[in-house]
């Protein structure tokens, strides 16, 4: 493993905006998706992720993340009332998962998108 590998931070969940535009800054930088988490209540947490800097098609790519997205849902049982803002917004950058998923779907995000953003296309 190469020392940039070591370090690779794949999502920030910070409420200090310095942090969150320092992480910001990393990712452009890098040419990294950058994911953002914060908690949302008790059981939620959002995962936000921006990826309009790169030259990918954000429609297609945001229609598969919701095809993941809904097949997650179902499996864990979110109500759909809970995310029903989430799913009538045109492009998918938020997805609200269940806080001891969040690690895993921020991290599995940011691999899936670095290799969309890497390779130019989906």
């Amino acid at each position: 493993m190469t020392q940039n590998e070591m370090q690779l931070i794949k999502y920030i969940a910070s409420s200090i905006e310095t942090e969150e535009f320092a992480h910001y800054e990393y990712c452009q930088k890098n040419r990294y998706p950058f994911i953002m988490v914060k908690k949302r209540g008790k059981c939620y947490a959002n995962i936000f992720y921006d990826i309009t800097n790169f030259n990918i098609p954000l429609e297609a790519l945001s229609e598969k993340i919701k095809h993941f997205y809904l097949s997650y849902v179902e499996f864990v049982h979110i109500p759909i009332y809970d995310i029903q803002s989430n799913l009538d917004s045109f492009y998918m950058f938020n997805l609200i998962v269940k806080v001891d998923d969040t690690d895993f779907i921020a991290s599995r995000l940011f691999d899936y998108l670095l290799i969309k953003i890497n390779n130019g296309h989906l």
